[in-house]
C-alpha cells in the first residue's frame, strides 16, 4: 500500500489589489497491483499577499470535519463501553426452568 501525502498551491486569485493563492492538501492511498485506492482533498490554508508586500497566512478550518470525527470517536467508545459493561457486572440469566 502506497500513502501520498501532498500539498499543493492552487492558481492566484486577484481580489481588487490583494493576491490570494489556496494551499490544498491531498491524501491518496494507492493499492498495489490494483487500479484502485482512495484519494481525499482539502483546503488548508489561503495566502494572502497585500500591495504593500506583507503576507499572511490564513487557515481553513472545517468545522464539519472536526464534528464528524468527534461524532465518530464517540460512537466508537459507545461500541467500547457496550462491549466491556455487557459482560460484567450482570447477573447470569437464569433459563425459564430455573436452571
Amino acid at each position: 500500500m502506497a500513502l501520498t501525502i501532498e500539498t499543493r498551491t492552487g492558481k492566484p486569485v486577484y481580489a481588487g489589489n490583494i493576491k490570494i493563492v489556496p494551499f490544498a492538501r491531498s491524501v491518496r492511498w494507492q493499492f498495489p497491483k490494483v487500479p484502485a485506492g482512495f484519494t481525499w482533498n482539502r483546503a488548508v490554508a489561503v495566502l494572502a499577499v497585500y500591495p504593500d508586500g506583507r503576507e499572511e497566512v490564513i487557515p481553513v478550518r472545517d468545522s464539519t470535519r472536526r464534528i464528524e470525527v468527534t461524532l465518530f470517536g464517540l460512537a466508537a467508545l459507545w461500541v467500547v463501553f457496550s462491549l466491556l459493561f455487557s459482560r460484567q457486572g450482570y447477573p447470569e440469566r437464569r433459563r425459564k426452568d430455573g436452571r
